[in-house]
């Protein structure tokens, strides 16, 4: 019986070996996915501010820049640097269905990057019917 117990004395040591890959790489997944994830609600965050600012601009106030540069400025709250190109908005439809679009992109650069699947940027597009202020 002795001989039994002595011979499982490494067997811990060998499981543990065994499975703490999957466990890093699950750990890191959600690591990597949450920071995606983050990185996301803060453009979309971003993007919502922009088309709230632009819709209740006049139109001959020019909304599209009031939106850009809402967004623009509330990239620089959330830390985000943008794709070239993004932010951009523009007015769609006409009179009374008009509405702004503003669409943004950033580039989303993993934590620990073992989840070679992770999208490389987080895309975000809005559309607001403008109010009629005539």
């Amino acid at each position: 019986m002795r001989k039994l117990r002595t011979s499982r004395r490494g067997s811990n040591a060998i499981e543990f070996a065994l499975t703490l890959p999957v466990f890093v790489i699950l750990l890191s997944g959600m690591i990597d996915f949450s920071w995606y994830f983050f990185s996301g609600w803060r453009v979309s965050s971003a993007v919502r501010e922009g088309i709230r600012v632009a819709s209740v601009t006049p139109v001959a106030d020019d909304p599209v820049e009031r939106a850009e540069t809402a967004v623009t400025n509330a990239g620089i709250a959330y830390s985000i640097t943008w794709d070239s190109g993004f932010p951009t908005a523009a007015i769609v439809g006409t009179a009374p269905d008009r509405g702004i679009e503003v669409e943004a992109q950033a580039s989303v650069t993993a934590l620990i990057g073992l989840i070679p699947f992770l999208p490389e940027a987080v895309n975000y597009k809005a559309l607001m019917r403008l109010e009629d202020q005539s």
